[in-house]
């Protein structure tokens, strides 16, 4: 039962907030914040709360 909680949980699923500045978000990968390294105009929203 708990595994399925795990693979249903909320927490297990990328949530992405939109960048819409390409400059801003090169900065975001500069900074390493930005972890997938391309500019694609969002950022995971875990990488931006640590």
């Amino acid at each position: 039962m708990t595994s399925l909680f795990l693979l249903f949980s909320p927490t297990a699923t990328a949530q992405y907030t939109s960048i819409p500045d390409i400059q801003f978000e090169q900065l975001l990968i500069t900074q390493l914040i930005d972890s997938n390294g391309i500019l694609d105009g969002q950022v995971l929203i875990f990488n931006l709360e640590l």
